[in-house]
């Protein structure tokens, strides 16, 4: 990323991006966690990219591979449509399996104290059963306890911690619920019932180092605030 692009995306997102030190800080910390970060998918100023270890195969190339096959099926009958339709099911069935991982991994480099910023198909990675986390450019380090932290001399309420986590989390929440959006678009893509999308947003918060019930309310927040549309969707299926 060159400076001109840098400045761009501190207005788009009125986040400064992270320095080449400050991503290396923070992959080397999850990879401490346990969670995989098979490269830094970031070039400095001078155009140098820094990699850790040879990755996966990103997310958004299954999706793209996805999309074809439905370009693919507008122009095909019988038989080769039929076989079409299946292998596009069959990478669908993949893709929904992949989003309880994601949200689990997700919410473990949050209980980490790490706030990727963008979580999108493009910064997802796959390689066998592992699924890590790439491009630390809009990432920052949080301090969970500051999240307890006293306010006006007094203890904070449950709710008054499950909204600080909200706030904190917002950029990652916001991606993650355009995660499952694309979906739903199409005739042949799955349609997510209540139970579903609830699971995947616990799947979320279940790591997270805080009470079941400020858990709770935290995924009631994001229900409502990132997972309406979907709610809604669920309830006309």
């Amino acid at each position: 990323m060159n400076k001109e692009g840098s400045a761009e995306l501190a207005r788009e997102t009125g986040h400064q991006p992270a320095t080449i030190q400050e991503m290396v800080d923070i992959a080397t910390w999850l990879q401490r966690k346990g969670i995989w970060v098979p490269r830094i998918s970031a070039v400095d100023y001078k155009n140098q990219i820094i990699e850790f270890e040879p990755g996966g195969k990103t997310q958004s190339a299954f999706n793209r591979s996805l999309i074809d096959l439905e370009y693919t099926l507008v122009g095909l009958h019988g038989t080769e449509r039929n076989e079409c339709i299946q292998k596009i099911k069959a990478k669908q069935k993949i893709l929904a399996g992949r989003l309880a991982k994601i949200f689990r991994m997700i919410g473990r480099v949050q209980a980490a104290g790490v706030i990727h910023g963008h979580p999108h198909f493009g910064n997802i990675v796959f390689r066998g059963n592992q699924v890590g986390l790439v491009d630390f450019k809009l990432a920052e380090r949080i301090n969970w306890n500051a999240l307890f932290s006293k306010s006006a001399g007094k203890p904070p309420t449950d709710e008054i911690i499950a909204l600080r986590i909200v706030n904190a989390f917002t950029p990652d929440y916001h991606y993650l619920s355009r995660i499952i959006k694309p979906l739903n678009w199409g005739i042949y893509r799955p349609k997510w019932t209540k139970a579903e999308i609830k699971k995947m947003v616990g799947r979320l918060v279940q790591h997270y180092p805080c009470s079941n019930r400020i858990k709770e309310l935290v995924a009631t927040h994001i229900l409502e605030g990132w997972f309406a549309e979907e709610i809604r969707a669920a309830d006309h299926n």
